[in-house]
């Protein structure tokens, strides 16, 4: 449970309770305006999937999923759209990763997220007459309440689940994959360490890929497509951090 609340916790939550305050009082606009213009021609998304990419580099996954709720909710961005960006944008929280790597491997980390999505070609387009209702101050308080503590319920009681299975069947592939949190703390210290780390961090673990696609549960995403990008950009983040640590 330490461990949770220190590196799940105090992460997540902060974000997860601002988010709704930030769509309302238009951080959408904001980023999208400021970022959208050289994005948007790079990458094909629209405003609302730039801001979905962007807002996800800092707050990490599954924030990134509340994201991607929140603009379903409010109907600011497509079901596609969602899947799309989803699917190559899978980033650990940047303070997490600095706590327990180095800044090389952070940037081996990031750069598919970035590099990946050259290749999408699909392009997406602003959805008309978007407007957010806007909610009075107190409505924001009490809903953004409400479903941080549903959310955060809901992502503890997996890695609970996660953690018990990975202290019943203590085997090594299962410890990786399964939990990303915990697997970190089994890694063994050799030359081989920063790859596997890389990977892991890069893969995200299946608890993860449980909270994302429970989160967003109620749009039916396609699992199939995004858990091969996730094996993908493992291993190209390792390929990329062969070539970062030399440099």
């Amino acid at each position: 449970m330490n461990l949770f609340y220190k590196s799940v916790f105090s992460s997540l939550l902060p974000m997860m309770f601002l988010i709704p305050f930030l769509i309302n009082y238009g951080l959408v606009d904001f980023v999208s305006l400021t970022m959208g213009k050289i994005l948007k021609k790079i990458y094909g998304f629209s405003r609302s999937g730039i801001y979905l990419f962007c807002i996800s580099i800092i707050s990490g996954f599954p924030g990134n999923a509340i994201n991607a709720k929140n603009l379903l909710d409010n109907d600011m961005i497509t079901k596609e759209e969602v899947q799309e960006v989803l699917k190559y944008n899978h980033f650990a929280s940047p303070l997490y990763v600095l706590s327990i790597a180095n800044p090389k491997l952070l940037l081996a980390h990031y750069l598919p997220n970035f590099i990946l999505p050259l290749f999408n070609k699909k392009k997406f387009y602003d959805r008309k007459n978007i407007e957010v209702s806007k909610k009075e101050f107190f409505t924001i308080f009490k809903e953004s309440i409400d479903g941080t503590v549903h959310t955060v319920l809901y992502i503890l009681g997996i890695y609970l689940f996660c953690t018990i299975i990975i202290s019943v069947i203590p085997i090594p592939p299962i410890k990786y994959l399964l939990e990303l949190t915990n697997s970190v703390l089994y890694i063994d210290n050799n030359i081989y360490e920063d790859y596997l780390l890389l990977f892991i961090l890069s893969f995200g673990g299946l608890a993860i890929h449980i909270q994302i696609f429970g989160i967003l549960d109620e749009y039916h995403f396609e699992y199939k497509k995004y858990l091969v990008f996730r094996i993908i950009q493992g291993i190209l983040s390792i390929i990329l951090y062969i070539i970062i640590r030399n440099i």
